[in-house]
């Protein structure tokens, strides 16, 4: 962009300065000397180094015109909504342009870089983490962030997306080594909010605010899978044999009881007869 407006200004000096010599030289004032003919002699001569003079003044006026206009056009600064400038002076911090119309001193200060202050979503892909009982696995998660303070999200940290991305890996592997491979599977809103809080104090010297923390996914290994997948089949079918033996049970007793009642009856019979013999 700089170098793009430097070849600007330049050709327009150029034009500009040859349109004047053209100008001055079509209009230059003529010192000929009395009885001397037009066209020769020293009286040419004279006219020819006051018309160079006339020229290189005029080239050197317009450049200069030029350029005190182009530095005061770098002057005005234009900063854009949910934008934040980063001004410094003479090398040093000067000052934070908020979204508008803005001037500065030519020369002296410079917009250093310019910082989007809207809320940003940062997706941690998928890193691999070991649990509290030694079951690896791999997790991801996705980080909204916004910046509140400019001037230390600039000057604080030297790349501030990567600062960020380290520390929630380190702090998502963390909090997953303490649990187990059960917990994690139930236990995912209570790792959001030990993330959120401790996410939000480790950025806070960077000028840095994190509204929110999502665990996605927590995926274990093939090897965990498979043993998960073979321990929730031997539930099942763990499940099914004791719902069919409870059924066999209650059939036997069911049963039994019918003999029971059978033979109660029988004996009742018998008794009743005798007595009527």
């Amino acid at each position: 962009m700089k170098a793009h407006r430097l070849f600007k200004i330049i050709v327009s000096t150029w034009i500009y300065s040859s349109s004047v010599s053209a100008f001055v030289a079509h209009n230059a004032p003529l010192s000929i000397r009395p009885n001397v003919p037009f066209g020769g002699g020293k009286g040419h001569a004279t006219r020819s180094a006051e018309t160079k003079c006339h020229v290189l003044a005029a080239r050197a006026v317009a450049a200069a015109a030029l350029t005190v206009g182009a530095a005061a056009l770098d002057s005005i600064k234009v900063v854009n909504q949910q934008t934040v400038a980063v001004v410094e002076r003479l090398g040093k911090f000067q000052t934070c342009l908020e979204p508008g119309l803005h001037f500065t001193i030519p020369l002296v200060d410079r917009v250093r870089t310019r910082l989007n202050q809207r809320e940003q979503v940062f997706d941690i892909p998928p890193q691999g983490c070991i649990t509290a009982d030694n079951a690896p696995l791999s997790a991801d998660a996705v980080v909204y962030w916004k910046i509140v303070d400019p001037k230390k999200a600039f000057y604080s940290v030297d790349d501030l997306e990567l600062a960020i991305q380290n520390l929630v890996l380190t702090q998502l592997r963390s909090e997953i080594g303490k649990l187990t491979l059960d917990e994690t599977f139930s236990a995912r809103e209570q790792i959001n909010a030990i993330l959120l809080q401790d996410l939000d104090v480790s950025t806070e010297p960077w000028g840095v605010k994190i509204s929110r923390v999502e665990v996605r996914d927590i995926i274990p290994n093939r090897d965990i899978m498979k043993a998960l997948e073979s321990q929730i089949a031997a539930e099942r079918t763990k499940r099914a044999t004791i719902i069919k033996s409870e059924g066999q049970k209650a059939e036997a007793i069911n049963k039994a009881e019918g003999e029971a009642q059978s033979l109660l009856i029988d004996a009742k019979a018998e008794a009743e007869a005798v007595l009527l013999a």
